[in-house]
């Protein structure tokens, strides 16, 4: 764990609820036994180990290329597949093994400083270093969604100048959220961040990290947790084999609707892919006459994509399914207001004494003071705070002449609207986040927020939701990135500059991939696009902006259908968490310290698309390991529990991106059929079959 030598440790900050209490403390003791289990903490820090070396950044830069060019790639297709960093952190391991191996250690001399080409044993720190810039591959893919969305849809052209340049300027406006709001999102002790653990313990299994001291702390199985991952990886990846390709009824096991594929209520009480509890649901958005809106009659490139109002009067207000309409607006209004009054509640104290120690570090930083600044965990200098001031001055610059020169509609006050959006919003978030690994969409709210404020501009709302929402969720990764650096004992100052380097490598690799794609693939974002080539995500995109852009809030929450009354959300999600509040402080041993109102809300932001199916396996999985295993035997999960899911994850990503390649890509998949690839295919679930009909007239509303 790290020393506390940096005033950021000050136990003001890092312990903003009180640990007086028996039920505080047995809560921090079982967040140690999670990190213990995790792998971190059972090897001492070095601190004499090579970080940069050659090794690391040529296998960095080589995986963050290839990486963002084909996460990019596969974003245009479907199905769609994403190579996880997980793949990357198992697949660097034997390559830095064999630079390890082969690479004779000779010194490379320049002028006054050198280095060396094999600086010895292939460590943890560059390991995890590869790992983190091969991550920003992962979420480079929002931002190639959005700019195909652009040329593709509304058919604008604005070259690469604005693709590098605005793409640059998102991940650097998360880069320096991320950093500005260290502090506070990532240097507290309670906040974990489950999310890099199963990365932990992956590292330290794989470089046989305290594995004597695992071993001899646990009454369990003898197997080596190296020997365990590789059986539990091998077993997954050839089970992988099964449901998403030899027998794809079983990731949709809905046998009810198999017996009876054309009752609609059996299918939509136990289906999987339309159906979910009593309530039916699809994922387009409708007409008047139950057929999916067709934005085409009333935008279109004739219109300069502006609204054709008296086109949309004759034609058709939109409709939307009742849960879709009630979570995707009324759920999100709901859990924003509830995550801003919870984060007030909860965290005001915490957040200003953050706030007042952010402005003495950055004057403490400035040229010409006396330097206040500190050690960072591993003992080597902290980055000084003006660091992510210069960085934001140059995303703010970046954003505002892309938006301005190119014309994209959104003024230089829309990128200070968005990015004001993104401060207020991100330290809640993010703390979310760090605590539950659960992403909070806030995307229609920027959608709204565009649309007030820049009526019938589309080009407008998808840059102000690229700004606002998209920059964000880099930010989250980013100080997740920052969090793992932080148990893995890696320097603040070479972790600045890998994540620098990634973000550049990151950004060229994705819009030079983008632009061959667009330009060379038979009938791309079309639904006769060669080898399904038809670009899902940015389709979904293009429809939700026409909403929101050319029709706009104004005439959605005006119209007969009385989708106003999903307003009222806003006042509900901000009550909620009062009550809880006060309860949880009146009671501290009682449940309500355990209910978490914005947490709770924003779980179910994931219906639709996710299904009972979904958050019914979460249940089991969650229950079975998280509380059963870990309660009758603890010393089994303590020693396998991350190890089985890094494996599981790993194991995973290289089966799917093996089978898209040598099956589904090639077309081989087209000559293989049973039943077992053709059951679930023939039933109202999968075929999104209504309940009630479409009146006589041929049109419901008014």
């Amino acid at each position: 764990m790290a020393d506390e030598k940096s005033p950021e440790y000050d136990e003001k900050v890092i312990q903003h609820s009180s640990k007086s209490d028996e039920s505080d403390r047995a809560e921090t003791e079982s967040q140690i036994e999670v990190l213990r289990a995790a792998g971190i903490g059972l090897g001492e820090n070095d601190p004499t180990e090579p970080v940069l070396t050659l090794r690391m950044w040529m296998i960095g830069i080589v995986f963050c290329l290839v990486v963002s060019g084909l996460n990019t790639l596969y974003t245009l297709r479907t199905p769609s597949i994403t190579i996880s960093a997980s793949v990357v952190l198992l697949l660097a391991y034997p390559l830095g093994k064999l630079w390890e191996k082969v690479i004779p250690d000779w010194s490379v001399p320049l002028g006054s400083w050198s280095f060396s080409l094999n600086p010895g044993p292939f460590n943890t720190k560059e390991h995890v270093l590869i790992y983190i810039m091969s991550n920003l591959s992962v979420y480079v893919r929002l931002g190639a969604d959005v700019l195909t969305e652009q040329q593709m849809f509304y058919g604008y052209r604005a070259g690469w100048g604005f693709q590098i340049l605005i793409t640059l300027a998102t991940f650097l406006i998360g880069f320096c959220l991320a950093g500005l709001f260290r502090s506070i999102v990532v240097v507290p002790k309670d906040l974990i961040w489950p999310g890099v653990l199963s990365v932990t313990a992956l590292t330290t299994t794989l470089h046989n990290v305290g594995q004597d001291q695992v071993q001899s702390s646990f009454n369990t199985w003898k197997i080596s947790r190296f020997a365990f991952f590789a059986i539990a990886g091998t077993a997954s990846f050839c089970w992988y084999w099964f449901p998403d390709f030899i027998f794809p009824a079983l990731s949709t096991f809905s046998f009810p609707c198999w017996i009876a594929p054309k009752n609609k209520v059996v299918n939509q009480l136990f289906g999987m892919t339309s159906g979910m509890g009593l309530l039916p649901i699809t994922f387009d958005l409708f007409d008047n006459a139950g057929k999916t809106y067709s934005a085409k009659k009333i935008v279109n490139s004739a219109t300069g994509y502006k609204l054709d109002v008296q086109k949309y009067l004759n034609y058709s207000p939109v409709y939307m399914p009742i849960v879709y309409g009630l979570n995707m607006m009324g759920l999100s209004f709901a859990t924003l207001s509830a995550l801003l009054v919870w984060s007030f509640l909860e965290h005001r104290h915490f957040m200003a004494d953050a706030a007042r120690r952010i402005v003495q570090l950055l004057k403490g930083s400035l040229p010409g003071r006396t330097s206040t600044v500190q050690n960072d965990e591993t003992g080597a200098k902290e980055v000084p705070v003006w660091w992510y001031l210069i960085v934001c001055a140059v995303a703010l610059f970046l954003a505002i002449f892309s938006v301005e020169y190119w014309d994209v509609e959104l003024r230089w006050y829309g990128v200070l609207l968005a990015i004001v959006v993104a401060l207020v919003f991100y330290p809640p978030l993010a703390i979310v986040y760090a605590t539950s690994n659960l992403k909070i969409n806030i995307d229609i709210f920027c959608r709204i927020v565009a649309g007030f404020v820049f009526p019938g501009k589309v080009l407008a709302n998808i840059w102000f939701f690229d700004i606002g929402y998209i920059t964000t969720i880099k930010g989250l990764y980013f100080a997740q990135d920052m969090k793992l650096a932080y148990y893995c004992h890696i320097p603040q100052r070479q972790l600045f500059l890998v994540q620098c380097v990634g973000m550049v490598m990151g950004t060229l690799s994705s819009v030079g991939v983008l632009n061959w794609s667009l330009d060379n693939i038979s009938g791309v974002c079309t639904s006769a696009a060669s080898n399904g080539f038809s670009c899902p995500y940015s389709t979904t995109h293009f429809n939700t902006s026409l909403i929101w852009g050319a029709i706009g809030p104004r005439r959605f929450f005006s119209n007969h259908i009385g989708y106003s009354a999903l307003l009222y959300f806003f006042i509900i999600g901000a009550i909620l968490p009062i009550p809880v509040y006060y309860l949880s402080r009146r009671y501290p041993n009682s449940m309500w310290k355990k209910v978490h109102i914005p947490l709770f809300l924003g779980g179910l932001n994931y219906l639709p698309p996710a299904t009972g199916m979904n958050y019914g396996s979460w249940a089991v999985i969650g229950l079975t390991f998280g509380w059963i295993v870990r309660k009758r035997a603890f010393a089994w999960w303590s020693k396998y529990n991350f190890v089985l899911s890094s494996a599981l994850d790993s194991s995973v990503g290289v089966a799917g991106v093996l089978i898209f390649l040598t099956v589904f890509f090639t077309g081989a998949s087209k000559h293989f059929s049973w039943w077992g690839t053709k059951v679930y295919k023939d039933t109202c679930d999968y075929k999104s079959c209504a309940y009630l009909a479409i009146p006589e007239g041929g049109k419901f509303g008014v």
